[in-house]
């Protein structure tokens, strides 16, 4: 089944959706979502004129970076952690393929993948603090910090504290650049 290039954008501007919403709940689900993502990219029917549109710097150099990683593979003695780096690396290639070969993504496809990543890092903040109250009033223990906050979402801290940087920029973007599109209502919040 090869996939008309209408039929491609709605899987990538739905799937790039579900992506950003799932990102700081849920990894693992974001990780499938991608790779079904670059499977609708491999059945579309342009993929030789997308695939020229590859060949510029910009998306070769994530290529190489990824490449390189592969290349690490051949001086690894710790194989099992060497493919799980590169695991963790292959958006790396995916997302240069996808988006450098894409039909031009509108603004507001854009802007809605942002609001949800928004509400995906709100819900996921949400959902750690209820955790940590839930053991502070269950058994006493302080989970308010660092590695014992981000447990909940199993997934390391850093990256944690990465996507809610993120947010944070985006919302101050809003601020300062979009205000006069917030309604009123809203602005005293």
């Amino acid at each position: 089944m090869i996939l008309k290039p209408e039929q491609h954008h709605t899987v990538l501007r739905y799937g790039m959706m579900l992506f950003c919403f799932f990102l700081p709940l849920a990894p693992r689900v974001a990780v499938y979502l991608s790779v079904a993502i670059f499977i609708s990219w491999l059945l579309t029917k342009q993929l030789g004129k997308r695939i020229q549109r590859m060949v510029r710097l910009l998306p070769l150099l994530f290529v190489t970076f990824f490449v390189l990683y592969l290349g690490g593979m051949l001086y690894t003695e710790d194989v099992a952690m060497g493919w799980s780096v590169v695991e963790r690396k292959l958006s790396f290639l995916i997302f240069p393929l996808l988006f450098f070969t894409a039909e031009r993504i509108h603004k507001e496809e854009c802007r809605r993948s942002l609001d949800l990543f928004l509400l995906g890092c709100t819900v996921a903040s949400l959902y750690c603090l209820g955790n940590a109250i839930w053991e502070l009033i269950n058994t006493g223990d302080n989970n308010f910090f660092y590695k014992d906050l981000g447990a909940y979402l199993k997934f390391h801290p850093t990256y944690f504290a990465m996507y809610i940087g993120f947010c944070l920029f985006l919302i101050l973007r809003r601020i300062f650049f979009e205000w006069y599109e917030i309604r009123p209502r809203l602005r005293w919040i």
